[in-house]
């Protein structure tokens, strides 16, 4: 008579034992890239991206463009990376992947730009009216103008491959410096 319930509790035991014993690994890694920053663009043709991949057990392996990095020693649960890239184009795809010990994986695209050329700067027109110069030009690149300056101060304008502007300032003369996305810089002094 208290055969069954015994048996109902050994039976209801053994199956929580057994759901203790494999748990399914449902948390897929996570991959950090903490430089360069996404759509950047960089001056160099060679750049070291740094980063790192996490996982809730254990990171096993990072690829980059199927390459096995070699992981530093320590928690496999976050795992820091770098790796230093390499391109002879104006424009490279990195493809970045962390496996964790259960299979599941990641992988993220990292486009980066290699940009040597500094911007062009074309002076349309200049006026002088006493002490007060007058300039309207026209600033060029081939990835994107980030910034005009006249004597020091930003000119508030957009971002764009091309970006036309006129400025004002007195004094004998007026320094523009133009710089794009990869921080190179031009400069010129009208007068």
């Amino acid at each position: 008579m208290f055969r069954a319930p015994r048996a109902c509790l050994l039976l209801l035991g053994l199956a929580m034992l057994g759901s203790c014993a494999r748990q399914t690994d449902a948390f897929q890694p996570r991959i950090i890239i903490t430089e360069p920053a996404a759509g950047s663009v960089s001056r160099q043709n060679s750049t070291v991206v740094r980063g790192y991949a996490m996982d809730d057990r254990a990171i096993a392996q990072i690829r980059v463009n199927g390459q096995p990095l070699t992981l530093r020693e320590g928690s496999r649960k976050i795992v820091p990376f770098a790796f230093r890239t390499s391109t002879t184009s104006n424009r490279a795809d990195y493809s970045i992947e962390a496996v964790d010990e259960g299979g599941l994986s990641t992988k993220i695209a990292l486009p980066l730009r290699y940009d040597p050329n500094p911007p062009k700067l074309e002076i349309t027109k200049f006026e002088r009216e006493g002490e007060t110069l007058r300039v309207s030009g026209v600033a060029t690149d081939d990835v994107k103008v980030t910034s005009i300056s006249v004597d020091g101060s930003k000119l508030g304008l957009g971002a764009s491959r091309r970006v036309p502007f006129f400025a004002e300032s007195t004094g004998k003369f007026m320094d523009i410096v133009v710089t794009d996305a990869a921080g190179n810089k031009v400069s010129r002094r009208v007068q």
